[in-house]
């Protein structure tokens, strides 16, 4: 009986110790989820507080073309057949924006709010994702300071947060994180069924980004790096799903496209080639730093610190990193004669990410952490307090010349020139009636255009358009009565196989070239020798423009050019210099 009440009383103290062992570890389970859960709302609370102002902002930019784009043509149309999908004039293959464009439009109608809504929506799920991704391997005070300084990026409150043309930049992030949550959740999952399936649903997510922007494509050679220990073999072959889905971008590209690679805007050749690669990742740096912001620079400074230190430590590190700088820079690199914020998205999450991870590893990286949190806060609010302010503006005059009719003329206004264009057209196709027109060079009151009935010009002090129809003849006096039309001009161009529009202008160093179009009604600022994507033919007329550091200005008489593959002309003006020019 003694042994027997022994053995009872040890098996209760055993159980009783086990019901304490497992309440534990249900206790710190408990704590953990809800730990994992305050901090998963870190993100969305972030991008309302900094970015809710965004919602009252109007069209802007490339938000007119893509809106008549999807309302002209439906997803299977621009998603399956060619001839529809390369109406656009680029050579890219982004459907997803415009599907979610489409999305937005069945469901909000023609109001933009809950277009930026949605904008904001996926920026914090973004937030959220990386959130979840950084958690596999760091605590969670360090995975939520990842997010924030994701959400803080001078990039994302530039370009991705107040522009719903930055839509695509937000989901393809968010997407590309949600396949690598998949992909190592599949790799620690005990059933081999399970993991292959959240492998395959990894596939289709990475697919997903790819589709919203192509820059998501390289981010997929950087799963291997989020191997777990032991034998590489198991989790290499989880990746077979993604080499199948590379396999369909790729076909889907060709067929789609017509062609594996492509893009537009501004045209890298020659020696340029290799000056913009050079150039490229001091650029990119300065999007992250928001521009000349010490502060800014301060932050990326904090980190880079970091990310050093690790790969000095470490070769593995250092491999990593090299890998990953190359994945998210090289894809930039065809664009790069004009490196734009929108541009640095990618590069600043993959910067974010080795910086977190390499931080607790370093000596003083914790206060260096602390550094750049405080410094991005403060950059973040500076180039925030900038973009807002132009695009508030830009969104008044957009909202004007949709509200103005036939002979009113809005002077100067921000917007892009082939987005107003754009605004031109929808509202006479919405609304059946003209929208006021605009110029954006003042050689269009020295030309003999027809001349505005009324001039209207954004007011900063009172945030609208006013009337200033009675400047009008000062400001034509202040303008064309200063034009040095005796000053020394020269004009060369070349138009290639390729639609490209090669130029040099000429003989000043110094000073601010434009082609002017339309006798002023849009002016594109230009280097003096540079190269684009128009993919245009016939006639082209033009002016050049030139503006002296001095103040004064010249311009070319109208340049009549029939683009053509093979064709080439040349102008020049060659006269003694006016006094007092530079």
């Amino acid at each position: 009986m003694r042994l027997r009440s022994h053995a009872l009383t040890g098996g209760a103290a055993t159980g009783a110790a086990t019901q304490g062992s497992t309440a534990a570890i249900s206790g710190r389970r408990l704590r953990r989820g809800l730990a994992d859960a305050l901090a998963a709302l870190v993100p969305p609370a972030l991008v309302a507080l900094l970015y809710g102002s965004a919602t009252r902002l109007f069209w802007l930019s490339d938000d007119f073309y893509n809106l008549r784009y999807v309302r002209d043509w439906r997803p299977a149309q621009y998603c399956l057949d060619p001839e529809v999908w390369q109406r656009l004039p680029f050579r890219m293959l982004t459907p997803l924006v415009f599907v979610s464009y489409d999305l937005d439009l069945a469901t909000f109608g023609w109001a933009p709010r809950g277009f930026y809504l949605h904008e904001l929506a996926a920026l914090a799920a973004a937030g959220v994702a990386l959130h979840a991704l950084l958690r596999f391997y760091l605590p969670v005070g360090w995975s939520v300071l990842g997010a924030m300084l994701f959400v803080l990026g001078a990039p994302i409150a530039a370009a991705v947060a107040p522009m719903l043309m930055g839509r695509h930049y937000a989901e393809a992030m968010l997407f590309v994180l949600l396949a690598a949550v998949a992909w190592i959740a599949g790799l620690r999952a005990r059933a081999p069924a399970t993991g292959w399936a959240l492998a395959v649903g990894s596939a289709c997510l990475w697919l997903l980004a790819a589709l919203a922007k192509e820059v998501a494509i390289p981010f997929v050679a950087l799963l291997p790096f989020f191997l777990p220990a032991g034998p590489p073999d198991k989790a290499l072959r989880r990746l077979l799903p993604h080499a199948v889905a590379l396999l369909v971008y790729s076909a889907y590209r060709r067929y789609l496209v017509g062609a594996w690679f492509g893009g537009y805007g501004w045209a890298v050749e020659g020696t340029d080639r290799l000056k913009g690669f050079a150039l490229l990742p001091g650029r990119l740096l300065r999007e992250m730093a928001g521009g000349s912001s010490p502060w800014g620079w301060g932050m990326v400074a904090a980190m880079l610190c970091c990310c050093l230190g690790l790969a000095v430590k470490s070769r593995r590190a250092a491999a990593i990193l090299a890998v990953a700088a190359a994945a998210v820079v090289l894809p930039i690199f065809p664009v790069a004669a004009e490196v734009v914020a929108r541009y640095a998205v990618a590069p600043w999450l993959a910067l974010v990410v080795a910086f977190v991870i390499a931080a607790p590893r370093v000596r003083f990286g914790r206060w260096l952490a602390m550094a750049a949190l405080v410094f991005a806060v403060v950059a973040n609010r500076q180039a925030w307090a900038r973009q807002l302010g132009a695009l508030e503006r830009q969104s008044v005059e957009n909202r004007a010349l949709m509200s103005l009719g036939r002979g009113d003329v809005v002077r100067l206004p921000t917007g892009p020139p082939a987005s107003l264009e754009e605004l031109h057209r929808l509202t006479s196709e919405l609304m059946h009636r003209e929208s006021g027109t605009w110029y954006l060079d003042e050689i269009y009151l020295c030309a003999g255009a027809s001349q505005p009935r009324r001039l209207w010009e954004y007011d900063a002090a009172e945030g609208r358009v006013v009337d200033v129809t009675s400047r009008l003849p000062a400001l034509r006096r202040a303008h064309c009565d200063g034009i040095r039309g005796e000053a020394p001009l020269a004009a060369s161009f070349r138009y290639d196989d390729a639609g490209v529009l090669h130029w040099s202008l000429g003989p000043w160093k110094d000073g601010v070239w434009s082609i002017v179009l339309r006798d002023g009604v849009d002016s594109y600022p230009v280097p003096a020798q540079a190269a684009f994507r128009l993919g245009l033919s016939g006639a082209f007329p033009l002016r050049v423009r030139y503006q002296s550091p001095a103040g004064w200005t010249t311009y070319s008489p109208v340049l009549r050019l029939d683009l053509a593959p093979g064709g080439r002309w040349a102008w020049r003006r060659p006269t003694t210099p006016p006094r007092g020019s530079s």
